[in-house]
């Protein structure tokens, strides 16, 4: 738990109290959100400065033992009829049991294109993008689709580029995380910053809420609902 080269562990208190705080047994390691315990989708509207700006879209579809988790994420940010910025991103993967042992994604930002493919080889994700070389990543490693609550103790692979993000992650506690159907939902709050700044709600295992924080200095809000 207290290796040097991985800024985004927990202590293992830490990381006990966030389980307990969200309902869940803790055994000092994350587990993945169970197959059986997912709805078959999982819709947010994004949101800056209080105005829609897009959707993230998750699909969850079992067969034969494995559980193809499927996001589709488009946003479109606009100053009269004129379009100011524009991302679309897509991403599919694939669990057996507890394991990641697949997933690919494709990004359009504002017309540049990324990608992210990795695979399970026995030791760890093979993983291929257009920001790296190819390289091995920790088998415990997982891509930055969010929707799993083992993201929060987890090495992370940036699903835009394929890239390692080197991320702290601390526990804030309980929270509750806003809707954009109806009043806000009680969960625990992570806060991660590093390559990457954002606030992260899970209630129990699953996703409840995201907030991004762009490097212009704005705030792109995830609602569930």
């Amino acid at each position: 738990m207290n290796d040097p080269r991985a800024p985004w562990r927990l202590t293992r208190r830490q990381f006990a109290a966030g389980l307990a705080a969200s309902g869940v047994a803790a055994s000092g390691l994350a587990p993945a959100a169970r197959a059986d315990s997912m709805p078959e989708a999982l819709s947010c509207r994004i949101f800056r400065a209080g105005r829609q700006v897009g959707t993230a879209a998750y699909q969850f579809m079992r067969q034969d033992g494995v559980l193809t988790v499927d996001l589709a994420v488009e946003l479109r940010v606009k100053l009269g009829f004129i379009t100011l910025f524009h991302y679309k991103h897509h991403n599919q993967e694939q669990w057996r049991g507890d394991r990641l042992v697949w997933f690919s994604a494709r990004t359009d930002r504002n017309g540049e294109p990324g990608f992210a493919n990795a695979r399970w080889n026995g030791k760890g994700l093979m993983v291929q993008g257009s920001g790296t070389r190819p390289y091995l990543a920790p088998p415990n490693a997982l891509g930055t689709s969010y929707w799993n609550f083992r993201t929060v103790n987890a090495p992370l692979i940036d699903s835009q580029n394929g890239r390692m993000l080197q991320v702290r992650i601390a526990d804030i506690g309980p929270s509750h995380a806003p809707r954009a159907d109806g009043p806000a939902v009680p969960a625990t709050l992570y806060d991660m910053s590093g390559d990457i700044r954002l606030n992260l709600w899970y209630a129990a295992e699953h996703l409840a809420g995201l907030e991004y924080f762009a490097h212009d200095g704005s705030v792109l809000k995830y609602e569930m609902g």
